[in-house]
């Protein structure tokens, strides 16, 4: 494992990539939470046309159901709550909520790994938080945060593949190589 002090020096010294914004706080572009929408749920599934309404569809992954663009329900309380269906703008609203969870645990997990707080590029802002926000957390893919936090794309490129029951998320990764990798 690389020393802390050398690794802190690494993404510091590393130099920006073409077309990479600085770091902003404004993880929630519109641009990004409108690419989350479309990897998440771009058919609207559970979305009801005529009523103009969003409903709990069957999760992926099983367990609860989930709501609009990616948002597991947790509790019977919740879903109960769902039933009847939410607005396009209560939905979003669950999206911006669950994106700004995902990007603070982003935060956490780094300072938590690396015992110092990393001023974030908004495309490493971006990539890390679509991670969190779709996997659940960062914790099972330390060489690709590694990559990422270091500007080393020919990693990243290695490591950014998602799968799910042993299958290749053909669409959710080719919009992230799209998006961040070409």
């Amino acid at each position: 494992m690389i020393k802390l002090g050398k690794l802190v020096k690494e993404i510091m010294d590393a130099p920006p990539a073409n077309n990479i914004q600085q770091a902003s706080t404004n993880v929630l572009s519109s641009d990004f939470i409108n690419y989350i929408k479309f990897v998440e749920n771009g058919q609207k599934v559970g979305y009801d046309k005529t009523k103009k309404l969003w409903f709990p569809h069957k999760s992926v992954e099983g367990g609860f159901p989930t709501i609009g663009y990616g948002h597991k329900i947790q509790t019977n309380h919740e879903l109960e709550a769902y039933k009847k269906g939410i607005s396009d703008e209560d939905v979003e609203k669950l999206l911006k909520s669950d994106l700004t969870i995902a990007n603070k645990h982003v935060h956490e997990y780094i300072k938590s790994r690396y015992k110092v707080d990393v001023m974030l590029t908004q495309k490493q802002s971006e990539m890390l938080t679509d991670f969190a926000f779709n996997l659940g957390g960062l914790k099972k893919f330390p060489r690709f945060v590694d990559a990422v936090l270091r500007n080393r794309w020919d990693i990243v490129k290695t490591e950014y593949v998602r799968t799910a029951a042993g299958k290749s998320l053909k669409q959710r990764n080719q919009s992230f190589y799209d998006r961040f990798l070409k």
